[in-house]
């Protein structure tokens, strides 16, 4: 996942060329969100590697379909290579957003917010949101979380795994 010509920088998700493998070629991997998420992964883990010396890993995804939300009953998925659309689509892509969120508490509040959203409307499903947080990106991303770059030096030079900062 290199830029050619600059080995230093990494490209991955909806604005890199990563070459697909599983397909060969000329292909390049769909801008998707699930390349992005594992592209994201190679690639830290190739930062890594290149900060250690090491060599780098080779991207390689087989394509189980796709599902895209369009809102409403606006959806298309292509899930093992069955194309559907309309309420089956639907269906298959909350099914596949719901059991990709990682906690049980997290698919509750989605599958209630979208329960809420067919019953009442959107204005009902904001109701409270970022209530008593200030309206920051800093406080949505929780970019405090991220160790500083002092910090990963020192753990990559003591040879140590960089851990993560837990937040305020």
């Amino acid at each position: 996942m290199t830029v050619p010509g600059h080995d230093e920088v990494f490209a991955v998700g909806d604005a890199a060329a990563v070459p697909d493998l599983g397909v060969g070629g000329d292909a390049i991997c769909p801008l998707s969100a699930q390349h992005a998420l594992r592209q994201g992964r190679t690639a830290g883990g190739d930062v890594v590697a290149r900060l250690r010396g090491r060599s780098l890993s080779r991207y390689r995804h087989r394509d189980l379909g796709l599902v895209v939300d369009l809102g409403g009953l606006g959806s298309v998925a292509r899930p093992l290579g069955i194309p559907l659309s309309g309420l089956p689509a639907q269906l298959v892509t909350r099914g596949y957003h719901l059991l990709a969120l990682p906690t049980f508490v997290a698919r509750t509040r989605v599958a209630t917010n979208w329960m809420l959203h067919a019953v009442t409307g959107d204005d009902l499903v904001r109701t409270g949101f970022l209530a008593g947080q200030p309206s920051t990106i800093r406080a949505m991303e929780h970019t405090d979380d991220h160790l500083t770059s002092d910090e990963v030096r020192a753990a990559t030079d003591s040879g140590k795994p960089a851990g993560t900062r837990q937040s305020p």
